[in-house]
């Protein structure tokens, strides 16, 4: 989604609104495919990993579910999506829907109360 994104900002720089809105709501249906849960989905979802007490996502890359290698890194670009798309649609009611305020406290702030984060 961040490719989608950087090239979404640049077609609004060159006045291609087109371009532009296309990538945006490109997004967003990605962003609302990643974190729609439905019976029987076997692809692009979150799910918990209780080896590791983590939420991770399905596929996933780069050794996220082998080794926890990065996966608050690899958090940080849903967020960047979900903000650059509530940005473009002028809506915070969009992040409220998707339930994103407390996806983003549970991704990153750890899921096992006996976890501590000494930096927060």
């Amino acid at each position: 989604m961040n490719r989608l994104i950087q090239t979404a900002r640049i077609a609004d720089e060159m006045g291609n609104t087109v371009a532009r809105d296309k990538m945006i709501a490109t997004v967003k249906e990605r962003l609302q495919d990643w974190l729609k849960a439905e019976r029987g989905k076997v692809a692009f979802l979150f799910y918990y990993n209780t080896a590791w007490t983590a939420m991770l996502g399905y596929p996933a890359g780069h050794g996220q579910d082998n080794n926890i290698n990065d996966h608050r890194f690899h958090w940080g670009y849903f967020i960047h999506a979900a903000a650059f798309a509530s940005l473009n649609i002028n809506s915070l009611c969009l992040l409220v829907s998707w339930g994103l305020c407390g996806i983003l406290l549970f991704l990153l702030f750890g899921v096992d109360s006996s976890f501590k984060q000494p930096h927060f």
